[in-house]
C-alpha cells in the first residue's frame, strides 16, 4: 500500500491495482472518508489518491456523497461505495436447499429465491435445479438484470476456489470434481467465483456483520456439516490446497466411528445439526421419555434442532443432555482453535447456533476460560454471528464484490448478459 517515494504518477499495473484495491477497502471500512483522510490512511500521495479516486468514480464503484466539515480550510468531499451501481448474485449450494439472492454492493438482499434439494441427488439433477433457480431469479430481476456483474457460489468443501471446481465434499452424494465455475459461466455469460461456504460466511460476517470490528476471527459454521472460516489480518486463510478450516473433520474421539471423509471420530459426527437430530430420533424410537414426543407429534422424522432447543429450554432431560454433549465436544474444538490460531473472536453460526445459541454461549465461554491458554482466554470473545440464515448467500455475494474491488476490469469487462 505505501509508496516508497512520493510520486504523482501511479506505478506499474500490479502496484496500481493493489493501491486501488487498498483505497477501495479503506473507503468500504470508512464510509464518508475524504481524499485527504485516504492519503493519511494509505500513505499514498495526494496526487496518487486523486488519480485512483478519479478512476473509481469513472467506473461507478464510488460516489461523492456530500461534504464534511474540516477543522481548517474548506469542507471536504465525502467518498462512499456506490452500493447501487452494480448488483451481484450469491448462491448457497447446501445439502438440503439451494438458495440464491441478488444483492447490492453493501450486502443488502434485493431478490431471493430457493428450492429444496438433497445431497443424494445425482449431480445432473442438482445442477438442473440450480440453473432453473438462477434463470427464474434473473427473470424476476427486471432492470436489475443489466446491473448484475457476477455470480458467487458457496458450497461444502473441499473445493478448489482457484479452479472453480467442487472436489469431494463428504455427505454430498456423487459430487466429485465438478467444474461448477465453467458450467455456470458457459450458461449465464457472467464471471463466477466459488469458495467454501464457511469461508463465505466468515467474509460476510467480517464485511457486514459483527466481525467488522475484528481483523482476526474464526467463523464456526455448525450446520448439517461443520466447518470454519479463518480470517487473519482481514484475509480469509485457505491453505496450500484450499482445505484450511475443515475443523469438522478433525478427530475429537480417537476411537470414534468412521466418517465419510475417511477419518474417525470427527467433530462433525458429534456436533452437526444432523448428529443432534439423529441422536434425538434414536432416543425417541427407543421409547425414552421426552417432551420431544409431543413437540414432534410423535413423529421422529419431523425432528429438528429447533425442536431440541425448545425442549431444552423447557427442561427436557434428553434435550439438555444432547445440548451438554454439544457444548463439551464443541468446546474442546474451540479451545484447540484458540490455542492454535489465537483469534480475537470466535463466531458461532449456521443452523445449530441459530436455534440454540443462547443455550451454548455462556457454557462455552466458561469452558474456554477454564481450558484455553489464559493469555488468550482472557481476551477472546465467543459470540453468536449476527447475519443468521442469510450469512451463506451474502457470503457468496461477497466473493463477487471482493473480486470486483480487487480487479474491476476483470469483472466489468467480462462478457455480460443482456438486460432481460
Amino acid at each position: 500500500m505505501r509508496s516508497s517515494q512520493p510520486q504523482a504518477r501511479l506505478g506499474p499495473p500490479t502496484i496500481r491495482s493493489g493501491n486501488r484495491a487498498g483505497v477501495l477497502e479503506v473507503i468500504r471500512r470508512n464510509q464518508g472518508i475524504s481524499r485527504a483522510e485516504l492519503s493519511r490512511h494509505t500513505g499514498l500521495t495526494h496526487a496518487a489518491i486523486s488519480n485512483i479516486v478519479g478512476e473509481l468514480l469513472e467506473q461507478g464503484l464510488i460516489i461523492e456523497d456530500g461534504q464534511s466539515s474540516a477543522e481548517l480550510g474548506r469542507p471536504r468531499i465525502r467518498l462512499t461505495i456506490n452500493a447501487t451501481r452494480y448488483a451481484v448474485i450469491g448462491v448457497d449450494l447446501a445439502r438440503s436447499q439451494i438458495r440464491a439472492i441478488v444483492s447490492d454492493l453493501q450486502g443488502n438482499i434485493l431478490r431471493s429465491i430457493s428450492a429444496a434439494s438433497t445431497y443424494d441427488h445425482p449431480v445432473e439433477i442438482t445442477l438442473s435445479t440450480l440453473t432453473e433457480l438462477l434463470e427464474q431469479l434473473l427473470a424476476d430481476c427486471g432492470e436489475l438484470c443489466g446491473r448484475i456483474v457476477g455470480i458467487g457460489v458457496g458450497a461444502p468443501g473441499p473445493l478448489s476456489a482457484a479452479e472453480g471446481t467442487i472436489l469431494s465434499p463428504p455427505n454430498f452424494g456423487s459430487w466429485r470434481n465438478v467444474p461448477i465455475k465453467q458450467i455456470l459461466e458457459e450458461r449465464f455469460g457472467l464471471p463466477v467465483f466459488i469458495d467454501n461456504d464457511a469461508n463465505g460466511c466468515a467474509l460476510a460476517e467480517g464485511w457486514f456483520g459483527a466481525g467488522r470490528t475484528f481483523e482476526d476471527f474464526i467463523y464456526l459454521a455448525i450446520g448439517t456439516g461443520v466447518g470454519a472460516g479463518i480470517m487473519t489480518g482481514g484475509v480469509i486463510q485457505r491453505g496450500v490446497h484450499g482445505i484450511a478450516g475443515e475443523v469438522g473433520h478433525t478427530t475429537i474421539e480417537v476411537a470414534g466411528p468412521h466418517c465419510t471423509c475417511g477419518n474417525y471420530g470427527c467433530l462433525e459426527l458429534y456436533t452437526s445439526a444432523t448428529a443432534l437430530v439423529q441422536a434425538a430420533q434414536q432416543a425417541m424410537m427407543c421409547g425414552e421419555d421426552t417432551m420431544l414426543t409431543d413437540i414432534c407429534a410423535g413423529q421422529p422424522q419431523s425432528m429438528s434442532v429447533e425442536a431440541i432447543a425448545i425442549a431444552a429450554r423447557r427442561g427436557d432431560l434428553l434435550s439438555l443432555r444432547l445440548i451438554d454433549q454439544e457444548i463439551q465436544y464443541l468446546g474442546a474444538a474451540i479451545v484447540s482453535l484458540i490455542n492454535l490460531l489465537d483469534p480475537q473472536a470466535v463466531f458461532l453460526g449456521r443452523e445449530v447456533a441459530q436455534a440454540a445459541g443462547d443455550l451454548l454461549l455462556e457454557p462455552l465461554r466458561a469452558l474456554v476460560a477454564k481450558r484455553a491458554f489464559s493469555v488468550a482466554a482472557e481476551q477472546v470473545q465467543i459470540l453468536c454471528a449476527t447475519l443468521g440464515n442469510d450469512a451463506p448467500v451474502i457470503g457468496a455475494a461477497c466473493l463477487v464484490i471482493q473480486e470486483l474491488f480487487r480487479s474491476p476490469e476483470r469483472v466489468l469487462h467480462a462478457e455480460r448478459m443482456p438486460s432481460r
